[in-house]
């Protein structure tokens, strides 16, 4: 939420806030981006799916934990300890 404006009424200050948006909506209200830019984040954001983005990030999270627990089971098979006395 961005400040919108601040108004003094004696000691206290009454703000006020502009509807919260998100970085997407910001980007289309910005000056900066040229129009042909705002049509292709446009394209995309409407293809976005967030079932579909949540149901990859698991799958890519779950081959990341089999991957981590595949290598630790062979480092526990492989490594050797040494125990040294004087």
């Amino acid at each position: 939420m961005k400040l919108k404006e601040e108004i003094r009424e004696g000691s206290k200050v009454k703000k006020i806030y502009d509807k919260a948006k998100i970085p997407f909506e910001r980007v289309l209200g910005c000056g900066e981006v040229s129009e042909e830019e705002k049509e292709r984040l446009k394209k995309i954001y409407e293809d976005l799916n967030p079932r579909e983005l949540k149901t990859r990030i698991d799958n890519f999270k779950d081959k990341l934990l089999k991957m981590a627990k595949r290598e630790i089971k062979e480092f526990e098979k492989t490594k050797k300890i040494r125990v040294y006395f004087k």
